[in-house]
């Protein structure tokens, strides 16, 4: 049966409609892949400025606590100048790592300044995070590794500061089971000379 004009026009305009809507449906996927890489580069650009922002704010307190430290050494300093030094109180043996510092005026010495002040600016919900713990919490942007915290700086800051008592104590004890070893090997000894 041949098609009729009017059928014709019909059909057409439904064939032309969906072949507007494919090219539509493709033109949607290709502007939501767009989209979703766009919102990837956002992201990926929130996460470094947010370590950066961090990272200078860390800077910045570290550097303002160690002035403010200087300042109050050189004002204490100032403060005990004017009083008699030696009239100090001594507590227990301990000595005051300042005043040593202003009898032998040293100056250039670290010890006696600011720049020997240790500071450490440390978040320790990220680090637990990053360590697995607060599963059902959302990550915690601008910390992409365990050394962004802080954490792993300061612990190693808190093992350099004990080692010498560690090394002393473990030098104490080696002693100690050394002298034992003796006295049990010469206890030893004589048991057998008697039997």
């Amino acid at each position: 049966m041949p098609m009729t004009r009017a059928k014709r026009n019909k059909v057409c305009p439904r064939a032309k409609l969906r072949v507007r809507l494919t090219s539509s449906i493709d033109e949607e996927s290709q502007l939501k892949l767009q989209i979703e890489t766009l919102e990837r580069s956002i992201g990926e650009l929130e996460k470094s400025t947010t370590a950066m922002c961090i990272k200078e704010r860390n800077q910045y307190t570290q550097k303002h606590m160690r002035e403010g430290f200087e300042h109050g050494l050189v004002e204490l300093e100032n403060n005990l100048a004017a009083e008699d030094v030696t009239a100090m109180p001594k507590v227990s043996g301990m000595s005051y790592p300042i005043l040593k510092c202003m009898s032998s005026n040293e100056k250039g010495n670290s010890e006696c300044t600011g720049t020997g002040l240790k500071t450490f600016c440390v978040s320790a919900k990220a680090y637990q995070k990053l360590q697995g713990r607060f599963k059902r919490d959302p990550a915690i942007r601008g910390f992409s590794s365990d050394q962004d915290t802080g954490i792993p700086s300061l612990q190693a800051f808190a093992q350099q500061c004990t080692l010498g008592i560690r090394e002393s104590t473990a030098d104490r004890v080696s002693n100690e089971l050394k002298l034992w070893k003796l006295a049990v090997t010469s206890w030893a000894e004589e048991g057998k000379e008697e039997c």
